[in-house]
């Protein structure tokens, strides 16, 4: 007989990231939440910032070129703070990609990557995975139950 789906381990393991991403969708209708880091070279620099509010993560990477922004080496802070918005917030806006480039005088180049993603749309990417992940395990050991009764 076929072990039901809320006896797997890999049902429990799952539960707890998809816990972690409703809770994080939750935390940006009121909050701003995220971190920076940065690695900086003697003349090239990349930096990655990501905030999770107003219902949507939002990743920015940013690479330098002749210009040093913070000192040699690598640095980060996290950021965590209220944010109060003067009109109700889309719960489900739509995904976003951009890139900039930017020049100054003095040969500082800046490129920049921007994408949005909404959390509705990393829940359901995750459920899809996670079902599809369930599906392969009760198969598998469907076809190994098989094996076993006809050996």
């Amino acid at each position: 007989m076929i072990r039901p789906w809320h006896k797997s381990p890999l049902f429990y393991l799952g539960l707890a990231p998809l816990l972690f991403l409703l809770w994080a969708w939750w935390n940006s209708c009121s909050r701003a939440s995220g971190f920076n880091h940065w690695l900086q070279g003697h003349t090239k620099g990349l930096g990655l910032t990501v905030v999770s509010v107003d219902s949507k993560l939002t990743m920015r990477c940013t690479r330098t070129d002749g210009v040093k922004l913070v000192p040699f080496g690598v640095h980060g802070d996290f950021l965590r703070e209220e944010v109060f918005f003067e009109e109700p917030s889309d719960i489900f806006p739509p995904a976003k990609a951009s890139h900039m480039d930017q020049s100054e005088p003095g040969d500082f180049e800046y490129h920049t990557y921007h994408l949005t993603l909404p959390h509705w749309l990393l829940i359901l990417a995750y459920l899809a995975l996670w079902s599809l992940l369930l599906f392969w395990r009760s198969r598998r050991i469907k076809r190994l139950s098989r094996l076993r009764i006809s050996a």
